[in-house]
């Protein structure tokens, strides 16, 4: 089925983005590939709006992008979270707008005629980010938050679809989420906490608390969590004081806690630390280590409980 492809280069921008909606609407009818609707997507505003690049960074890993369909010249092949504007907004989880990217701080120079950008994240219907989806332009100043509004309803249809699992992920059947142990993560910055609970998702039911007395708040309320991974160092209430607390009031607890460690602290709470050789890990950290470590604290419960059943 041939559909048209919009000029809107002569619209007002609002009503350009109105136009632009009803069109993939219309064109992905049906459509749950999300690779098929990404090189859509990058093909209507690509020559809707005549930008210089226009595509998709996939997410490849915990902190990693790798490049996706996209229109115009040759993209980069990786960027990690946190590197130039697309890595950015994937650590963030917000769209970000450049009006000169020789202004913005470790920018990545993949076509040097660019001159502006704009980059918005791409959440699944699960609110995981997926993507980002990054426009470039050869003219200073080119988006703004029209855009930005006008970007963020367009991938919105992520969120709506049911998309298919990529074929990687559909290999080994995962666990349904309601089988797998409840683990809450707590940390004062959202980006560990977004990495975290992508680093986890398959193995954990994952519960992510931004402020500690709100995790203490939970814990003490009896709330049924496996497994509590905790920052060492947060305002308020550090992960020693939440451990003291939280397992005064419930002993069960005791044995659930798995420590996130920066290495500056006191000698408080390197001694308390010592307390728990198997339970703590330095950051930075990979993924791998931490999923083991933490399956181990687990399986030691387990064990534990079945002792318990045994002599009891």
């Amino acid at each position: 089925m041939a559909e048209e492809t919009h000029d809107l280069r002569g619209l007002d921008r609002d009503e350009a983005y109105r136009v632009l909606e009803q069109t993939v609407e219309s064109v992905l009818v049906g459509v749950r590939d999300r690779y098929t609707a990404m090189a859509t997507f990058a093909s209507l505003l690509h020559h809707g709006f005549g930008h210089l690049w226009t595509g998709f960074y996939v997410v490849a890993g915990p902190t990693l992008l790798r490049v996706g369909p996209y229109q115009g010249t040759l993209g980069c092949l990786e960027i990690a979270f946190g590197r130039g504007v697309c890595g950015t907004a994937a650590e963030s989880m917000k769209t970000v707008v450049v009006d000169d990217i020789d202004a913005f701080p470790g920018h990545i120079a993949c076509d040097v005629r660019s001159r502006s950008e704009i980059v918005v994240p791409v959440l699944d219907c699960h609110g995981a980010l997926i993507a980002v989806l990054d426009i470039d332009s050869a003219a200073l100043a080119r988006f703004d938050s029209r855009d930005a509004a006008g970007l963020e309803r367009l991938v919105g249809w992520f969120a709506r679809a049911q998309l298919l699992p990529v074929y990687s992920e559909a290999k080994p059947a995962p666990k349904a989420t309601s089988q797998l142990p409840r683990l809450l993560v707590v940390d004062d910055d959202q980006g560990i906490l977004n990495a975290l609970r992508r680093m986890l998702r398959l193995h954990y039911q994952v519960t992510i608390m931004l402020d500690a007395q709100d995790a203490l708040a939970s814990l003490r309320s009896g709330a049924p969590y496996e497994l509590v991974l905790t920052d060492m160092m947060m305002p308020g209430l550090t992960g020693k004081q939440l451990y003291d607390e939280a397992t005064a009031a419930r002993r069960e607890l005791v044995d659930r806690f798995f420590f996130l460690s920066g290495g500056a602290y006191g000698s408080e709470l390197h001694d308390f630390l010592r307390r728990f050789p198997d339970r703590c890990i330095d950051k930075p950290f990979d993924q791998a280590t931490l999923v083991t470590k933490l399956g181990e604290v687990y399986a030691r419960l387990g064990a534990s409980r079945a002792s318990s059943d045994v002599t009891a």
